[in-house]
This record gives structure tokens, C-alpha cells and sequence, in this order.
């Protein structure tokens, strides 16, 4: 592990203190990247960013301020490849949301949107969140059948089998490592920044009776945007459940959505969301799971 690594563990074990990063800050400055100590120091006082420092957001050199250049760089490189162009590019603050016009620019917080591929927000020098798609975090699901056969090793990732009568089952993939998705950008933002919230654009909760999420254990279609892959959905907080009202059952029926099916129910959609958030972190955080296979 190099010094770099270990100031940044040690500022993802210690999310809440601010004492790590301005001790960072410090080696940064003592080996040459001024304006990186700066920006940190700048982010945690709240104060407002100096214009050559705008100058350098605004000229792509936000992913080295941030940190993050080397977790970012591989996913747009992919898209590029992909599409043939680079992703649309916008910045602003909490003075000016819509990006334009920035002579106060700072106070804390920074965001910068990379369409159609994600939309970051920095607070006290890191990224804090993130928004993007389902499988531009975790990936495509696992091409091998880690979610129905036990390889007969255990693993930290927990999966809980609903039609062999709710028997517990410690499953390890050599492919996934046991997340039951591969690909993504999701692991190396969690190992590059001390993440706080993950929004998936393109995953919505079901509002039609109870605020739920929905899985099967059986394999993932991912048509609705309710639904999420099963070691995702496992990493709810909250119990599972079949049990949803009568006329919602028979809608789902029509759907050809019964049988092993199972739902997470939340009292909000603002519950539901911060579930989802949670379950995206625990996914490539093993400081976050349990064996239980939820946050602690």
C-alpha cells in the first residue's frame, strides 16, 4: 500500500472527521499538488473557491482535484470508445445550480454532471455522491451460476435462497467475487473517495401500492425499474416479503410477476431510496457488510 493509499483508507475508515484530510492536505502539499491540498482545505472551511481554481474545474481538471482521476478516466475512456464522444460536461455550486455565470463558487459543496454518464457532488475535498446508471456502478450480472449453486467455499457475500425454505447458504464465484455482478465503476469510487450516497438514474421504487423494491431469486429482467438484482436486493435493510394487497397482486399477476418474487416495502420513497443507497455502498464495501448481508 502505497502513503496515498493509506491516508485515503484511513479518511474512508474515519468518514465524519475532518483531522485525516487536513492531514492529508498536508502531504499533498509537501509533495508538489498545491491545488489539491488547496481545494480540500478550501472544501472543509466552506470558503469560496479562487478563480484559478475555477479555472481548473472548468478546464477538465476537476477528476485531479478531486482525487478521482484514476477511478473516472476508465469509464470515459469506455464510453468514448463506445460512442465515438466524449460526455456532455456542466458545474456549478449551490449559489448557481444552473452553471453559469460563477463568481461565488464553493461554499462547501461542488457538483459536476458527465451526461448521460453520472453526476457528482464534492464536499470537504472528496466526492460525497454520485448518480448513474444501474450498470455503469455494479455491472452486468454474473455470467456464472453463483446465485443458485453453492461452490462449497464461504464468502463474506450472503445469499439467502427463498425457495429452499428460507435456508441459509454461503456461496463464493470466482468471477464476481461472490457481488453477483461484474463490471462497473462502483469498486474503485468506493476505494478512492469516502462515499456518502449513490442515487441509480435508471432504478425508480413501486409506488402503485406499498413503496417497494422487487427481485427473484431466480435470475433478474430488470424491465421495470422497481426491480433489482438479487445480491443487490439482499442488501436492503429490512425484511422480505410476498405479501402485498390484494389488488396489487392481481395487477402483478397480469404482469406474470408471482410465484418467487419478493418485495421490500419502505413507510417513504425517500426511505426507499435511502435503502437503495445503502445496498449500492454495502455491495463493494466489506467495512459495510455483515453476515446478515445488510448494513450494520
Amino acid at each position: 500500500m502505497t502513503p496515498d493509499d493509506a491516508f485515503i483508507a484511513d479518511i474512508i475508515a474515519n468518514p465524519e472527521d475532518d483531522t485525516p484530510r487536513l492531514i492529508y492536505a498536508d502531504w499533498l502539499e509537501e509533495h508538489g499538488q498545491h491545488e489539491r491540498a488547496e481545494f480540500i482545505r478550501l472544501q472543509i472551511a466552506k470558503g469560496d473557491l479562487p478563480y484559478r481554481l475555477q479555472y481548473r474545474i472548468d478546464k477538465h481538471g476537476w477528476r485531479s482535484l478531486f482525487g478521482i482521476r484514476q477511478a473516472l478516466d476508465p469509464w470515459i475512456t469506455t464510453h468514448r470508445e463506445r460512442t465515438g464522444q466524449y460526455p456532455g460536461y456542466s458545474w456549478g455550486s449551490c449559489e448557481s445550480p444552473t452553471g453559469s455565470g460563477l463568481y461565488k463558487c464553493g461554499a462547501g459543496e461542488v457538483w459536476i454532471e458527465q451526461k448521460p454518464l453520472f453526476k457528482i457532488v464534492a464536499r470537504r475535498g472528496f466526492v460525497a455522491e454520485i448518480t448513474c446508471a444501474l450498470a455503469d456502478w455494479c455491472g452486468e450480472a454474473c455470467p456464472g451460476r453463483c446465485r443458485q449453486e453453492c461452490k462449497g467455499e464461504r464468502t463474506r457475500a450472503f445469499y439467502r435462497h427463498f425457495d429452499y425454505g428460507d435456508v441459509q447458504r454461503w456461496e463464493q464465484c470466482s468471477i464476481c467475487s461472490g457481488t453477483g455482478r461484474v463490471g462497473g465503476h462502483g469498486p474503485a469510487l468506493v476505494r478512492a473517495c469516502p462515499l456518502e450516497r449513490v442515487t441509480l438514474s435508471d432504478r425508480e421504487p413501486d409506488e402503485s401500492d406499498l413503496v417497494s423494491w422487487s427481485s427473484h431469486p431466480q435470475g433478474e429482467t430488470l424491465g421495470d425499474a422497481d426491480e433489482l438484482p438479487w445480491g443487490l436486493f439482499l442488501l436492503l435493510p429490512g425484511e422480505a416479503t410476498d405479501l402485498l394487497s390484494d389488488r396489487r397482486r392481481e395487477e402483478l399477476y397480469r404482469q406474470g410477476r408471482v410465484g418467487s418474487w419478493r418485495w421490500k416495502c419502505y413507510d417513504t420513497k425517500a426511505l426507499a431510496l435511502d435503502a437503495l443507497s445503502h445496498a449500492c455502498l454495502s455491495l463493494f464495501s466489506q467495512r459495510a457488510l455483515t453476515k446478515e448481508g445488510s448494513m450494520p
